[in-house]
């Protein structure tokens, strides 16, 4: 599996959001351990998802889907 990084301005044109509106949720994201400051070139800070978060995530998924099965 390929990480990507992605800076706020990268991240705002692959979805075609504003930069400033992608911007006020990426330190609430940082805070959380969503996602995680992986690098810094010059004035740009690369970003990644947390993988830790993301097993966790995947985690509480498929619990999540096995029970709706079950049910």
């Amino acid at each position: 599996m390929q990480i990507r990084e992605m800076t706020i301005s990268q991240l705002g044109r692959k979805l075609n959001l504003a930069r400033t509106s992608i911007s006020r949720y990426v330190e609430d994201l940082v805070s959380e351990l969503v996602i995680i400051k992986a690098a810094k070139n010059g004035p740009e800070i690369y970003y990644r998802i947390n993988p830790t978060y993301l097993h966790r995530a995947k985690f509480l998924i498929n619990e999540y889907l096995d029970k709706l099965i079950v049910e």
